[in-house]
């Protein structure tokens, strides 16, 4: 939920949303959302319970229900913690 949080916060400068979103993901989506813009973020809130599916003992997929759509967060193990690597938007 701490990366969604972070997601979420549309009304950050680029370079502060990406700070927010650092210690959650991978430095390969780190790379891929250096240019993105927040205040792109087609959402503004949780509205649900996570959908979480363990793939293997390295991967799990997470699907967060938000206010138009749901984001699905795939998520590596890396040194004890589980990072966001990958992110989808999937509108309503």
């Amino acid at each position: 939920m701490s990366f969604t949080n972070a997601w979420l916060k549309r009304d950050l400068t680029s370079a502060a949303w990406l700070q927010g979103i650092r210690p959650f993901s991978t430095a390969n989506l780190i790379d891929l959302l250096r240019e993105a813009d927040p205040a792109s973020v087609p959402a503004t809130e949780v509205r649900g319970n996570l959908a979480i599916k363990a793939r293997n003992a390295g991967l799990t997929e997470i699907t967060v229900p938000l206010s138009s759509g749901s984001l699905h967060l795939t998520l590596l193990a890396a040194n004890g913690r589980w990072l966001v690597d990958a992110v989808e938007w999937i509108k309503q």
